[in-house]
């Protein structure tokens, strides 16, 4: 019989196998090891558990450390991360090496015992991004046990939360995946911004997004079949294409005639941006309630996946139109910049209006506002997107995106973001 080096997860497998009842023959069998091996694996089974909460259940080997000193590392590279202090490769090594020099003399941090360590707990090295680690967690829970209930007492469909995210419709990411024989060509990051304002129900309905750009009449906007797209959209310009207190107050000044027709008066929450502060005595049916400084991550729903999934569905047709784009050999910084803010702001609504009702609910929940019956994945909302970054893997051999670059790609969107009033 060919020798089989079983996982820890197969391991695991094995015995519950043999605890539904499988003979130690079958078992032998089916896994291709010998008996004694299954005996030997059954009576290992205290100690795999254990290994598979801190191991990687690919791991085939079970090690048993006769001191602390990997659980040091875990511990400092846990304790550093819970500090929001980035630990990379150079600083945990050193650190290995000052424990060492007063546990283990004769131990050396070499390239080889540190892939090893990796493999061994499963060591991940990515980007850290978001602002969660900021918080005040205590202000959070106070928020969700002391206004929430009070806030959600009125009518559902009269809760809003509003918010703006910068955008640059032309990123694309500069990571790609190439064989060793080609030559690797990035593209210039291509600046094109504007700025978008949202706003939700906690019933999950949408208002339609409102617009910031640079130029005030985009020629763009009149080549969309004849037709002036500015007669179509909630758009506004300035200089910079932020957020300002006018262009705020315009935009409330508009909704709030709405709702004296409709006869509504309701609640906004948003964060406390500058522009936000405007005078509750000009909009009389609209609330303003504002969250509690450096909360929005865990307290605004938009913040809590909304505008996430917003710029997700927005790639998911950019990859797409570059996929018909490679398919006619034109090069990519040629139809990059062929990209118009008119065909941008056409997929952003498309978007928009293509997020279920029930995922933004979810939103709210996952902020602490009320609890659903009905519960939704977010990660799966976005299944297109994973086939397209597929498909353009299979097509290209330039600045092809990989699903996992796509949280790089929304961090970049984000971390250049100056509209935000926790980021000004």
């Amino acid at each position: 019989m060919p020798r089989v080096n079983l996982t820890i997860n197969e391991k695991l497998k094995l015995i519950s196998d043999f605890d539904s009842g499988i003979p130690r023959l079958d078992l032998s069998k089916k896994y291709r090891v010998d008996r004694t091996t299954v005996c030997r694996i059954i009576s290992k089974r205290e100690e795999l558990e254990m290994a598979i909460s801190i191991k990687s259940p690919k791991l085939k080997r079970l090690n048993v450390f006769k001191d602390d000193f990997d659980e040091k590392i875990l511990e400092f590279i846990s304790k550093s991360l819970s500090q929001g202090i980035p630990v990379n490769n150079c600083l945990i090594r050193q650190y290995a090496s000052n424990l060492a020099d007063e546990t283990r003399k004769d131990f050396k941090c070499s390239n080889g015992w540190w892939e090893k360590f990796q493999k061994r707990y499963d060591i991940k090295y990515g980007k850290l991004s978001g602002e969660s680690n900021a918080v005040d967690m205590e202000i959070v829970k106070n928020y969700r046990i002391d206004v929430i209930p009070k806030l959600i007492a009125t009518d559902k469909q009269l809760i809003f939360n509003c918010d703006e995210t910068s955008f640059f419709y032309k990123c694309y990411p500069s990571n790609s995946y190439y064989k060793g024989s080609i030559k690797k060509h990035g593209l210039r990051f291509l600046k094109d911004r504007i700025t978008i304002l949202l706003s939700v129900n906690l019933l999950g309905n949408k208002l339609e997004p409102f617009f910031i750009g640079k130029s005030a009449n985009p020629r763009c906007f009149s080549e969309q079949n004849g037709n002036n797209l500015l007669s179509k959209i909630e758009y506004a310009s300035n200089s910079n294409a932020w957020m300002t207190k006018e262009l705020f107050h315009r935009w409330l000044t508009k909704w709030h005639k709405n709702l004296e027709v409709e006869r509504k008066q309701i609640i906004l929450v948003m964060d406390n941006f500058s522009a936000h502060k405007l005078d509750q005595d000009d909009f009389p049916l609209i609330k303003f309630h504002f969250l509690p400084p450096n909360t929005t991550s865990h307290l605004q729903p938009l913040d809590g996946g909304i505008i996430n999934c917003l710029k997700k569905r927005y790639l998911t047709r950019l990859f797409n139109w570059i996929l018909s784009k490679i398919t006619s050999n034109e090069d990519i910084t040629t139809f990059m910049k062929d990209l118009k803010l008119n065909k941008a702001i056409i997929w952003l609504i498309e978007a928009w209006q293509s997020i279920p009702e029930t995922m933004i609910r979810n939103c709210w929940t996952h902020c602490g506002y009320m609890n659903f019956d009905s519960q939704m994945d977010l990660v799966n909302e976005d299944d297109n997107f994973e086939e397209t970054c597929a498909r353009m893997n299979n097509l290209s051999p330039l600045i092809v995106p990989s699903s996992e670059q796509l949280n790089d790609m929304i961090d970049a969107f984000n971390e250049t973001t100056i509209i935000s009033g926790e980021h000004q």
